[in-house]
């Protein structure tokens, strides 16, 4: 797994369904169930209408023409019927006869029918059918509001709470509004009154107790928004309600089974993960989001993909699904998606062509729909000058500061780690690297939490020398599946440090996840464990041969030093082959590794692998190693009477 791709854990988003405070259709008492119901009130009464007498009709699921002919024969028998004239207006609506709609609107108004009023100003508002008229449109919803119509207190609710054209924003008139609904046991006022106390609205201050509250009482009126945001409240233990996973998944369940998007995708989250009296089961959680896929949930086509992207036990690891999924969370606009189909336009793979102007595309448009990550990874094209795009160090720096503030994990690991390594331009910086990374695992960045161990294992920018806070860290990653931090962690546990108590089997167990994840120093660790039977492993020095291949395919040197010598001693099952082991040992050297460059002296002096005899060359890899402390090198050096 890449270092700046997306964990493989999924974690739940509270956040998401705070945004989900819109206009939901909530059928209230049938005020006239006695009342005989004629065609019309069957084909085009509004199951929002307290006068209706039938169960009523979504709008978009009016059938226009026998509605229209239904609500005509209607009025014609039943003349000056305010219900009728409202229904007609419905079917003329479903027509796309607006000016039509509208008069039969004004008609039921002027019959006293409260939703024709609200209908006919949302008319007004939109200037739909009528010439825009936001201060008629006002006097008819407060008309409607007056007359007790809940849906009407509700809107107007909004409308103070979001300010239109026209109308100012006013918090104390939205929360008086909204109160009056809510006396009424309205739940789509309820819902989002609750989300007003839990996050404060300008002048009017947090609530927590309140806000719980009325989020329950939305909830148990069986409204699916509120039962999604109550269960996801539940999941992230917020002041005014206590953190119970069996609670988040009783509410979540309700709303799921509504066919709400958000909903699904946050209990299969929860299914995905597990948690306390919730069992992790992955077959239901693929179901639940691609449940939710189909209800037009683009964060759960987007979490799947990343299942996909990063394998699990039971479901294997596919890019081109992957790359499928996130073409879907894309197309809705999920920035997250269109950034990481960027990485593949950049890197290849799952059926995408490396494609470097693509990718700045991808990377742009996903900037622009403010991902931090995405603006950092076109600050590099910058400075790389790809993709068809002037090499602009300026323009890449600007990129990398706009990614950070925008407060993206990834985005702070990536310039942390730039700063780490003093690389696109910047100057090493210890501390701001230390900084960035604990940004970054403050917000459960699984790179951010490695890379800020690694720096309390070393004592690095500023941070005490700390073994147990490195182990720590390290193993949150390692928990989220991070194939890096899985490697550190597993070698903690071989060697009973960093905090941990030794653990051969653990640690291999660690060390074949990252190498089923295809990360290079988990295929050589592990092979080492092959080679040395550690963790319970029976000595296996093909398989072992096999690991160290895959490893140093991707340029791991102690991989390539390994392998390097099986080939000089034919080993492992394989052929000796001198020339093959000089091969390995040189590329070894080449990346500064000490073992590869005392190999190349060694090759050098005895004239191994078709190298002709050549002592100078021999000594010249020989104090490379002993440079950096490496004692064969050292002892070579003596026994050829040179001085280390």
């Amino acid at each position: 797994m890449l270092a700046h791709r997306r964990s493989g854990r999924v974690a739940p988003h509270f956040i998401a369904f705070l945004a989900v405070v819109a206009v939901f259709a909530f059928a209230g008492p049938c005020a006239r169930a006695t009342e005989a119901a004629t065609d019309c009130d069957r084909l085009a009464g509004s199951p929002t209408d307290p006068e209706r007498v039938a169960p009523g009709v979504a709008i978009d699921k009016i059938d226009p023409a026998p509605a229209g002919a239904a609500c005509e024969a209607a009025l014609a028998a039943h003349p000056g019927a305010a219900r009728l004239s409202f229904e007609l207006g419905r079917a003329r609506e479903a027509q796309k006869r607006d000016a039509d709609a509208a008069a039969a609107y004004r008609a039921a108004v002027d019959g006293g029918h409260r939703l024709a009023a609200v209908n006919l100003a949302l008319d007004y508002f939109q200037g739909r059918g009528v010439t825009k008229d936001i201060g008629e449109g006002m006097r008819l919803m407060n008309w409607a509001a007056d007359r007790g119509l809940p849906s009407a207190q509700y809107r107007l609710g909004l409308i103070y709470r979001d300010g239109v054209e026209g109308v100012a924003k006013d918090e104390h008139q939205a929360e008086r509004y909204l109160q009056r609904a809510v006396d009424q046991d309205d739940p789509q006022a309820e819902l989002t009154l609750a989300v007003i106390r839990l996050n404060g609205l300008g002048a009017l201050s947090k609530d927590l107790a309140s806000g719980a509250r009325l989020l329950n009482t939305a909830a148990d009126h069986g409204l699916a928004a509120a039962q999604g945001l109550l269960g996801a409240a539940y999941l992230a233990g917020l002041d005014g309600l206590p953190h119970d996973d069996r609670q988040a998944e009783r509410y979540l369940s309700l709303a799921a089974a509504q066919a709400d998007a958000t909903a699904e995708n946050a209990l299969a989250t929860l299914r995905l993960n597990g948690g306390d009296g919730v069992s992790q089961n992955l077959d239901e959680a693929v179901r639940l989001y691609r449940q939710a896929i189909v209800h037009g949930s683009a964060r759960a086509a987007r979490n799947l993909a990343s299942l996909y992207e990063h394998g699990q036990p039971g479901l294997p690891l596919d890019h081109a699904e992957a790359v499928k999924l996130l073409r879907i969370a894309a197309a809705g606009n999920d920035a997250e998606a269109i950034a990481e189909l960027a990485r593949y336009a950049d890197a290849g793979g799952g059926g995408v062509a490396v494609d470097a102007a693509e990718a700045v595309r991808l990377n742009r448009q996903a900037s622009d729909l403010g991902n931090g990550v995405a603006a950092v990874r076109l600050g590099v094209f910058y400075y790389e000058g790809r993709g068809g795009l002037a090499r602009d160090e300026q323009e890449a720096h600007r990129l990398f500061a706009l990614g950070v503030a925008r407060g993206d994990p990834r985005a702070e690991s990536i310039i942390g780690t730039a700063y780490q390594d003093g690389s696109y331009g910047l100057a090493p910086d210890l501390k701001e690297a230390a900084r960035l990374f604990r940004l970054a695992a403050d917000q459960s960045d699984a790179v951010g939490e490695n890379n800020l161990g690694l720096m309390y294992e070393r004592g690095q920018g500023g941070l005490p020398q700390d073994a147990k806070e490195a182990g720590r860290l390290i193993r949150l990653a390692a928990n989220q599946g991070y194939a890096r931090a899985q490697v550190n962690l597993g070698l903690y546990l071989l060697r009973g440090d960093g905090g941990q108590t030794k653990d051969e089997a653990a640690a291999v167990k660690l060390l074949k996840a990252a190498a089923d994840q295809g990360e290079a120093n988990g295929q050589y660790n592990l092979g080492y464990c092959y080679a040395a039977g550690l963790g319970g492993l029976a000595k296996d020095p093909r398989e072992a041969a096999r690991l160290y291949r895959l490893a140093a395919d991707q340029g791991e040197p102690s991989a390539e030093v390994n392998l390097g010598i099986d080939y000089m001693t034919g080993d492992a099952g394989l052929t000796e082959d001198d020339a093959e082991a000089v091969r390995l040992f040189r590329r070894a050297a080449d990346a500064k590794l000490a073992p590869g460059q005392f190999l190349m002296g060694l090759a050098y002096l005895n004239g191994l692998g078709g190298l002709a005899v050549d002592r100078s060359e021999a000594i010249r890899f020989y104090r490379l190693a002993a440079a950096q402390g490496y004692e064969q090198a050292k002892q070579a050096l003596l026994v050829q009477g040179e001085t280390p």
